[in-house]
């Protein structure tokens, strides 16, 4: 356990900086770890090749049996319904039916131990069921040696009321065996054959070499998917389009045609507050208007950016009046943000203070 949060931050700030600073190195001594323990791997740049790699690892050319329990490229999937025979997971975990096939996302990858992690993934128990697991990672979710694991897990999952660690962790190194009774009903050892599960990890990089390139934006890759940012971000509670690591990530830069959505951004600095590997959200946000170079930025946003950097002061002077003036001139065209600002009382200016500090 730490006893100073910010002690943590700083060291997973560290060796998330460690690892994408030679981030290839460390992908091909993955690799070369994983391959000789009868792992394979297949590399993915863009989700097209990635449905057209699944697509291909079908035994047969209909109704092949899967358990497809990924949040990756799900709609493409479920969409194919002659190649596939989906299980759901339901039937899968209480033995109503079983698939040739287990897809599911891994969390983490450990270089120095070549091991892909897991966490508390109740399909987690069913991996030895199957003829081929089929695992998918993102590069950026690797971290260098298994000690810094209990680091990310306490960050990612520690709050004030309540601290909810992952329960169960499984930890895959190596190939192992498929176990199939010879004998229905028969539980005698002798009876039993054992098969190879055929094991792939995919590893898949959507975006995150384009955002290595950018001295500025690689920060957002440090990110270990809490959600903390998403949970204090007044303008996510009203306008759930983009949290904020989702509007640095796929939004501001690399998608102009949304760039109109970093008006809804408050600057407030409630991300900057609670992320636990100290991603300075406001900066780039205010870096992503500038480069962007609209209108929207020179006339909104930079005074917007401005007046929140003073936030503390006119929390000492908010009153209605000051409250209403504010939210007229800066949401007035978004009813639902206009009327979020103006129910606030105290600490209009930077609600997270009722967050505790992390």
């Amino acid at each position: 356990m730490f006893i100073d949060n910010q002690i943590a931050k700083i060291q997973a700030n560290k060796f998330r900086f460690s690892y994408f600073e030679e981030m290839d190195k460390h992908l091909l001594t993955f690799e070369k770890s994983l391959l000789s323990n009868d792992i394979d791997i297949i590399w993915i740049n863009n989700k097209s090749k990635l449905i057209d790699a699944v697509s291909e690892m079908m035994t047969k050319a209909n109704y092949n049996k899967i358990c497809y329990a990924s949040k990756t490229i799900t709609e493409e999937i479920k969409n194919e319904k002659k190649l596939f025979q989906h299980i759901s997971a339901e039937d899968f975990l209480s033995d109503s039916d079983f698939p040739e096939f287990l897809f599911l996302d891994a969390d983490y990858g450990i270089v120095d131990s070549g091991e892909i992690v897991l966490l508390d993934n109740p399909l987690q128990k069913k991996i030895n069921q199957v003829n081929h697991l089929v695992l998918f990672l993102s590069i950026d979710k690797l971290l260098l040696k298994s000690a810094k694991l209990d680091t990310i897990l306490y960050l990612a999952n520690y709050n004030k009321e309540k601290t909810n660690f992952p329960t169960n962790i499984l930890l895959i190194s190596s190939a192992f065996n498929k176990i199939e009774n010879k004998q229905f009903g028969i539980n005698n050892q002798d009876l039993f054959d054992s098969k190879k599960v055929e094991i792939t990890l995919f590893l898949y990089d959507f975006n995150v070499t384009n955002l290595l390139k950018d001295e500025t934006l690689r920060n957002v890759l440090y990110c270990i998917d809490c959600g903390k940012c998403k949970t204090v971000c007044p303008v996510y509670a009203v306008k759930p389009s983009f949290s904020p690591i989702e509007l640095l990530k796929y939004n501001a830069k690399l998608n102009l045609k949304n760039r109109n959505t970093l008006a809804y951004t408050t600057l407030c600095g409630n991300c900057n507050d609670v992320c636990p590997v100290l991603i300075p959200f406001t900066s780039l946000l205010q870096s992503q208007m500038k480069e962007i170079n609209t209108n929207l930025y020179k006339e909104v946003s930079l005074n917007k950016a401005k007046i929140y950097t003073k936030r503390s002061r006119l929390n000492k002077l908010n009153n209605k009046f000051r409250r209403n003036l504010y939210c007229r001139r800066y949401f007035g065209s978004n009813k639902k943000l206009y009327n979020y600002f103006n129910a606030q009382k105290s600490q209009f200016y930077n609600v997270s203070k009722h967050v505790e500090e992390q």
